[in-house]
Parts: C-alpha cells; structure tokens; sequence
C-alpha cells in the first residue's frame, strides 16, 4: 500500500472519560476464547451483508501471512502512541505485549474477507454517515444499523477483531456493492494516554484511534482505492476484507483448525444449506468446509467430545423436520436425530433466520439419547427472537424490554421447550419403544460402573445396543408375555436375580460376551448360515449381503404386532444396499454358535407419514434393503419363534 501524506491514525483529543487498559467490550464475550468470538462475529456479519440478488453462498476467506511491520499503514506514529499508553498503565503486560508486536521486523496479519457480500456502505462523515455501516463498523459500539432483520452489531464485531490483536489494531478494505470505489479505513483500541513529545501530563488523548485524513481535524474522510499490501490479493469484488494486525492464534491455532471447528460448531446449518462456504489458507494447510464436505470435515474436528456432538447435530438436520406453528412465532422447525450412540447427554440448539447457533437448553426430564436442532426462520419469529438475545447473541433471555414483554418472552420460551419436549418424547417412542423402569435394579449393580467419559453413574438409562460394559436399570422394548396392551414408559415391574457365570478350573474364560466382561473378540463368521443361498445362486440375483460391520442396528420386540423393530443405519459414510440377514445369539456371542432366525415378512417402515413397504423375503434373507448414513431405516420383521431373541446381522 502506498504511503499517504495526509492519511493516518488520529486520535483526538480526550473528552470527559478516561479509558483504561482493558479493551471495551471484551467482557461481552465472556468465557469464549478469541477464536470463537471472532469466528462467530466475523461470519454473522458476512451472513447479514449477503447479496439478496445473488442465489450463490456467501464465502468466507481465513488467510494468514508473515508481513513486515514496515509495510503496515503509519506503523511508526503507531508506535509512538503505543509507548505512550505503556507509560500511562507500565502494569500492564497487554500493552507492553503491542509495543513489542509493532517494534518486531515482522508480524502475523491475519485477512478474513467475504464474498457475496454488499460490502460496507455509506460514507463516514460525521454530517452523513451517522447511521452508515461504515461508520457502525469502524467507530461504532454496540450499533446495529441496517440490521433490523439480521443476527448482530456490528460495533460488537469490531471488538472481537481488537481483542484477536496483539497490536489492539484492525483494518478493513470494503468495496461496498452500489460503489465504483474501494475503501481503506482501519481503527486501534489503546488507552487515554499523553500526546507523543507533549510534556503537559494534561495533554491527553482520547484512546481509539482512526486511520483518516489528517486535514480534516473536525470531520473523518477515509483513504480511496488503496494500492494491497502484504502480498493479500487486491480487493475488486463487493464485499469487505478485515485485516487483524498481530492475530493471536489459539492453541490448536495451526492450519486454522481452530477457526474451522469453531465456524462448524455455530454455523453448521448455515454451511449445511449451501448459504456459507468457508476457506482456510495459513502455515501450509488449506482447508474448505462446504455442504458437500461437511459431515467429513465434522469427522476430523480435534476435540473428540465436540467431534461426536457435532456429528449428532448434524445427522439431526439431515431428517425430515417437525414443523409447527407458535404463537408469537409463527411456523417453527425441530429437528431430531434419535441415536444409542449418542453417549453425552446433548442441548436443544437454537438458530433463527441467519442460521447462526444462538440459543440452547437442555431436556433433563428426557432420558433418550438425542440430538435436536431447533429453528425460525419466520420473519415475524426472527424479528421477536432478536429481540430477546443477549449481547453476544449467544442466548435468548425473558429479562429484556418492558414487563409485558419480559412476560411473552417467558411464554416464548416456555413454549419452545414444550414443543421440543413432546417431539421429542414421541419421537422415542416411535423409533425405541417404551421404557421400562426396573425397580431396583441398581441396587444390585456395583457403584463403580463408568460411561465412556469416566462420569460415575447409579441407574442410568442406556439405550439397547451393542454390548459393552455398563448396566442400567432400564430396559428398552416392552415385555413379551402377558400383556394384552403395550405397557407405557416408566412403569415398574418386578425383577429375578440370575447368577452370574463363572470360569471352570485353571485359567478358563467366560463365554458370555462384551456384557459380562466375557471373551471379547469375535470368531471369524464360518459363511452363509444354513438355509442361505450361497454367492453366486439365483436367489441371490447378484445382489451382495449387508455386513455387520458396516452397519448400526437396534432393535426391540412388539407383542402388539408379534414383530420385530429394527432401525438400521450405515455407519461406513456411505449408503449400503443388498440382501438383510438376521442371525440370533442364545449366550451372548454372535460367532460360530448363532442360529438362522426363521423370517417369514418384512416391511419397510422408514415412511413418517405411515407408508408401508413389504420387501421380499428368501430364504431368510431380507432383499432390497438400503441403509443410509444420515437418516435411520425402520424395518418391522416377523418371525417364526417363540422366544424373544437376541438379534445380529449375519456377515
């Protein structure tokens, strides 16, 4: 960028306050780290600014490069002001830390840039721009002008790109859409502090400073069509790129992975409907997060409690969606994703109309493992709901506005956690069955049974699934015998005491499967049971059989219907088809020793609104049958036995 003249920071001179070393508006980002607040500002104004012409998604750029400080705008007047305020507050290590990022040769600047976007608009006159974005984004606090129907403020966002800077200075570069020309503006965030060569201790100057013309001293005219600088590419579509001088990487900062993950987790849905694609380019990697990638970009996210929580919110929004008019609200949408996998009990997320996470509860009267994604997008629902978010948009809250308005708010989230409660509750019990409180149970149970995530349990409530080494005093389905009606969720019944097997003499092991602490490897399968064609005959029609590897099943018996339920799901990323086959387990092993189960029907049930579709059943083997990763498929399978089975898939 060429160096002008008459451009550089001003700071004016202080007015009634003094500002101190902390940078305002930092505490409106609470426990976040920097990434997260400026992953979650940055892309909420990018989604506000988007083209409403432009059916294309708006794209987000993260770009890191080593610069030298020499070529940053009027470094050295900024280094003037900067020693000054670290003699005003010499406790302070933050401002220490900003004079010894501008005086290093080089520094980290980090470009987020948007595309799509309207750019910023308006002018940043004092006379004409009080209510400009402009203005709102390079010397507002809190304003959100133009964003009556959007998700956030932008002087909010200017913070979260000070705080993200060692050297408390950020740029920008806008083109906005209805402009032939390009704009140059940038701001720092110091302190009061003494004027530069002034021995008058009262000569003070206030503590932000704006890149502006310096023969303006009563107005602000920002620089046009600047020359790029640090080897960044030259801005020439609309849309605006924000520059953080001295960008403060986070932990796991290499690559950007940070910045992915924290653009995955507040705006998965966002990406998901192909409205946002994010690009990270920084310290050799590269890295996009589109709708076609996502779910395989979730699959490497670096914390592993948030990797499988994502997953499970993003299989959520893969399915149909409840929808439901509220009042206040108008037309809303639930989303849920009903999984045993599901080992950490998950929130309720929240989006509204820029499908950015804002809000989330939890359900702890429910105790299915779930994911749910609730959203309104409604205009009339977005206008309420923005209305009740915090500062940080992180939260919707009933303690905004007047009494009568705290008071519909209240209603309004009642009626959100109604909904999602009942939605939820029938969804269960479509897809799980009953649950049956054994009474006791625990009792009988060692203390010191863990979870997966080592938290101590008494009673918990696993779903049926694969065996593993934890006991609840629950059991899903509903009873076989003596029952002409299916007996409701949480009714007690009466419970045996059967003795646990034990070794033989010597150094014996326990057959008795993952359950019971038993061998717990599987014998290779010897081949197609009895009774099943072998590969290559014509009932197999050149179809292959789906292998227990490759798919999740649970199941659970209705004596209503004499059937069996199963809800079917690839685990392999992929959709599975071919030919069903059911093998059953009488001690706990699925290996040499499992019999045929004798199917005489079956039917897909996978349709919500009621559909039924039999499928063709030969020599035991069910045909035709497709698994996908995303949403469950529901089989209902009759058989002819006597006993409640222990059921698996045959390799």
């Amino acid at each position: 960028m060429t160096k002008m003249e008459h451009y550089g920071f001003v700071f004016k001179p202080n007015g009634n306050s003094v500002q101190g070393a902390k940078i305002p508006g930092a505490e409106v980002f609470g426990n976040d780290s920097v990434v997260t607040a400026l992953a979650r500002e940055l892309g909420q104004n990018s989604l506000d600014a988007k083209l409403k012409d432009d059916d294309s998604p708006v794209t987000m750029v993260f770009e890191l490069r080593t610069v030298p400080t020499t070529e940053i705008p009027d470094v050295e007047n900024l280094r003037r002001h900067a020693n000054s305020c670290a003699r005003q507050y010499p406790d302070a290590p933050e401002l220490q830390d900003a004079v010894d990022c501008l005086n290093s040769e080089t520094i980290d600047v980090l470009r987020i840039g948007d595309y799509g976007t309207k750019g910023l608009t308006g002018s940043e006159s004092l006379i004409e721009g009080r209510d400009s974005v402009l203005t709102a984004l390079t010397r507002g606090s809190g304003l959100s002008v133009g964003k009556t129907d959007a998700g956030g403020s932008f002087g909010i966002g200017k913070a979260a790109g000070i705080l993200a800077s060692r050297a408390r200075t950020e740029l920008w570069v806008t083109k906005p859409y209805d402009s032939p020309e390009t704009v140059f503006a940038g701001a720092c965030q110091f302190t009061t502090h003494q004027k530069p060569g002034s021995n008058d201790p009262c000569d003070l100057l206030g503590a932000m400073g704006v890149y502006t013309s310096q023969d303006l001293p009563n107005d602000f005219q920002y620089l046009r069509n600047p020359r790029p600088f640090g080897g960044f590419p030259e801005r020439t579509q609309s849309g605006t790129d924000t520059y953080i001088l001295g960008y403060k990487r986070g932990a796991d900062g290499e690559g950007f992975l940070d910045v992915r993950d924290a653009m995955i987790e507040n705006f998965m849905v966002a990406i998901s409907r192909g409205r946002l694609v994010v690009k990270g380019h920084g310290d050799g990697l590269s890295w996009r997060l589109d709708a076609s990638n996502l779910e395989k970009q979730i699959g490497s996210m670096t914390d592993e409690a948030t990797r499988g929580a994502m997953l499970a919110y993003y299989r959520a929004i893969q399915e149909e969606p409840v929808v439901k008019a509220i009042p206040r609200l108008g037309e809303v949408k639930l989303y849920i994703n009903i999984d045993d996998c599901i080992r950490k009990r998950l929130d309720v997320l929240c989006v509204r109309k820029p499908l950015m996470k804002v809000h989330h509860f939890r359900l702890n009267s429910l105790s299915a493992a779930f994911a749910a994604v609730f959203e309104c997008s409604s205009d009339e629902g977005n206008k309420r709901l923005r209305q009740m978010e915090s500062a940080r948009h992180d939260q919707w809250v009933a303690t905004r506005g007047t009494p009568e308005q705290q008071k519909e708010s209240k209603r309004i989230l009642d009626d959100i956690r109604k909904f999602a409660r009942e939605e939820i509750n029938a969804r269960t019990k479509h897809e799980m069955g009953d649950v049956l409180k054994i009474k006791g149970l625990n009792l009988l149970l060692p203390e010191d049974l863990q979870h997966a995530d080592k938290t101590k349990v008494k009673g918990t409530n696993p779903a049926t699934g694969d065996g593993d080494a934890r006991e609840a005093a629950t059991l899903q389905g509903k009873e076989t015998e003596g029952k002409s009606t299916p007996v409701s969720a949480g009714k007690a019944v009466p419970i045996s005491v059967i003795k646990p097997a034990t070794a033989g003499s010597g150094n014996d092991q326990v057959t008795t499967g993952k359950r019971q602490h038993g061998i717990n490897h599987r014998p290779p399968h010897p081949g197609p049971q009895p009774g099943f064609p072998a590969k290559g005959h014509p009932d197999n029609e050149g179809k292959s059989s789906l292998k227990s590897n490759s798919l999740s099943m649970r199941y659970w018996y209705e004596p209503a219907t004499n059937s069996y339920v199963l809800v079917l799901r690839s685990v392999t990323g992929v959709a599975e088809s071919g030919m069903l086959r059911l093998v059953a387990s009488l001690d706990g092993q699925f290996d040499r020793n499992s019999v045929d189960v004798n199917v005489t029907s079956a039917e897909d049930i996978t349709d919500d609104a009621g559909t039924r579709k039999a499928l063709t059943v030969i020599n035991n083997g069910i045909r035709d049958v497709t698994v996908s990763p995303q949403k469950p498929t529901r089989l209902r399978v009759h058989v002819d036995n006597r006993i409640r089975l222990q059921l698996g898939v045959a390799d």
